[in-house]
C-alpha cells in the first residue's frame, strides 16, 4: 500500500502565497494527489506485468485508489486479493486435451512442468490446471500462482516508485494550481 501525502510547511508557505484563495491550494493539491494516484497504479501494473505473465486486468480489478479531498490530502493505492489460478499466468495447454503434459509461466521467461498428475479442466466456472487429490475422479484441486499482492509489492522496485510519486507529484500540483489560478483570474476581474 502507497500513502501519498503532503508536508504541512509546505502547505502553509503556498496558502501564504495565495492570500486571496487558499482554498484553492487544497484543492490543487487534492487534484496532484488523485492523478498522480492513478499514474501510479498504472506504473505499478506495468512494472508487475515486466516480471510475471499475469494479465494486466487481473491485477487492476484488485487495486483500489482512495482519493484525496481539499480537506483531506491524503491519497492511497491499496491492493488486495486471494492467490490466482494458474490459467490467469500462460498455461500450455490453454484448453482441455486429453492426456497431455501441462506446463506453466509464472515469471516471465521461466516455465516449468507440472506433475504428472495436473490436467486442464473446468470447474466452478473456471478453466485451469487442475490435480486430483484422491484415488478417484474427484476430488480435484485448483493450482495456484502469487496473489496480486505479491507481484505488486516487490521491494526492489518501491524506491523507483516512490521517486516517480514524489516528482510526479511537484509536476502535477504546480500544473494543476495554474489551471486552478487561470480559471480564476477569468471569472473575477482584475
Amino acid at each position: 500500500m502507497f500513502t501519498i501525502q503532503f508536508d504541512e510547511t509546505l502547505l502553509s508557505n503556498i496558502e501564504q502565497k495565495f492570500e486571496e484563495f487558499p482554498e484553492e491550494a487544497h484543492r490543487g493539491f487534492a487534484l496532484a494527489i488523485n492523478r498522480v494516484s492513478n499514474m501510479a497504479k498504472t506504473r505499478m501494473i506495468r512494472n508487475a506485468t515486466k516480471t510475471y505473465t499475469v494479465k494486466y486486468g487481473e491485477l487492476l480489478k484488485n487495486l483500489t485508489v482512495r482519493k484525496a479531498f481539499p480537506h483531506q490530502l491524503i491519497g492511497q493505492i491499496h491492493s488486495r486479493g486471494n492467490y490466482l489460478g494458474l490459467d490467469n499466468f500462460q498455461l500450455n495447454p490453454s484448453t482441455r486435451q486429453g492426456r497431455t503434459s501441462v506446463t506453466a509461466a509464472v515469471k516471465s521467461g521461466s516455465a516449468f512442468s507440472l506433475n504428472d498428475n495436473t490436467f486442464i479442466a473446468y470447474r466452478d466456472g473456471h478453466l485451469g490446471a487442475f490435480e486430483r487429490t484422491g484415488s478417484g475422479r474427484l476430488p480435484i484441486q485448483r493450482k495456484y500462482g502469487p496473489s496480486a499482492p505479491q507481484m505488486l509489492g516487490p521491494t526492489n522496485s518501491l524506491p523507483d516508485l516512490e521517486e516517480f510519486i514524489n516528482k510526479k507529484t511537484e509536476e502535477r500540483f504546480f500544473h494543476e494550481l495554474s489551471r486552478i489560478l487561470l480559471g480564476i483570474g477569468g471569472r473575477k476581474k482584475i
